[in-house]
């Protein structure tokens, strides 16, 4: 039972506008586009699913669709998806047999201090300058605790803490997030930032409380699955079109369906002239780069299921 997987959510680019900025509108259109090929082989005799998925940014979508009665029907399945990515040259292809993309999570560190007055910084506990410390200690975990062969990445993306100028903030919270691809490289970070909250709660005296979700295991494709569909891929992209040696630190729960049936997952190139990265409130996809993405699916299914036009 073949299954090829679409993302249908949008996200939001700033200014109360939501739209779809990470090519997601474009992966419906070739799934739709494909569906309705389909229904013009005549000798196509066996069951397919698309799986149109929502919440793929929100990294739980995934999850979702699998808990669907349907995959406990079939023994045989295996599952196929493109996307269209801006850091690739125009209608090249990255086909990769083992890791593409990276597992990550969100984390939250929260600081309870005591207020004070600003004149009077002694008679609180300050979570500001103890956050400011996590901050900086923590961008050595990967300069200088993690090996630089393997990947990781560990962004801070939120500090919230005060109410006014002249007072010592009794709260503050940071948030972020980690990338990585290894197990080991995962288990390592986390130790990481738990011994310097640790460390901030002897140091200040303070309350240091550190949270990590796991949202999405690192990607891997099956490779006896992508060694089957490695004529097809140089068919549609050429010798030079194919980028074999390709990862990225971004996430995508597609490892979800990969961690369930054999499968793979290949990444689009459409770098066009303007450039506009993927969430960019300006990013598009083109129609050639999708032709050619629509190719890439219909051959993958026609080598799979032996299936004859």
């Amino acid at each position: 039972m073949p299954f090829f997987r679409a993302e249908m959510d949008a996200l939001p680019v700033g200014n109360g506008i939501v739209r779809h900025a990470c090519g997601h509108d474009s992966h419906m259109a070739i799934m739709l586009s494909f569906a309705e090929e389909l229904s013009y082989y005549p000798d196509v005799n066996i069951n397919v699913a698309f799986l149109f998925q929502p919440a793929e940014e929100l990294c739980d979508g995934a999850k979702r669709v699998l808990q669907h009665e349907i995959f406990k029907k079939y023994d045989e399945k295996y599952v196929f998806g493109v996307h269209m990515w801006a850091d690739l040259p125009y209608c090249s292809c990255a086909f990769v047999k083992d890791s593409l993309m990276a597992g990550g999570g969100q984390f939250q560190i929260e600081i309870d201090g005591n207020a004070a007055h600003g004149a009077f910084p002694h008679l609180g506990k300050d979570s500001v300058v103890v956050a400011a410390e996590i901050v900086t200690e923590i961008q050595t975990i990967i300069s200088r605790q993690t090996n630089p062969l393997d990947s990781a990445v560990i962004t801070i993306g939120t500090i919230k803490g005060g109410i006014t100028d002249n007072q010592i903030p009794p709260k503050t919270t940071i948030t972020g997030t980690i990338r990585y691809f290894s197990e080991q490289t995962r288990i390592k970070t986390l130790e990481y930032i738990e011994n310097i909250c640790e460390s901030k709660k002897i140091k200040w005296d303070i309350d240091v409380k550190f949270v990590f979700e796991e949202r999405v295991a690192a990607m891997e494709n099956n490779a006896k699955f992508m060694t089957e569909i490695s004529d097809q891929v140089y068919e549609v992209f050429g010798n030079d079109g194919v980028i074999n040696s390709y990862k990225t630190m971004a996430v995508d729960d597609f490892s979800e369906y990969l961690k369930c049936m054999p499968g793979g997952y290949v990444l689009i190139g459409c770098q066009n002239k303007d450039k506009y990265p993927q969430h960019h409130p300006d990013f598009y996809v083109d129609d050639p780069a999708m032709e050619k993405a629509f190719e890439l699916v219909n051959k993958v299914f026609l080598k799979i299921n032996e299936v004859k036009k």
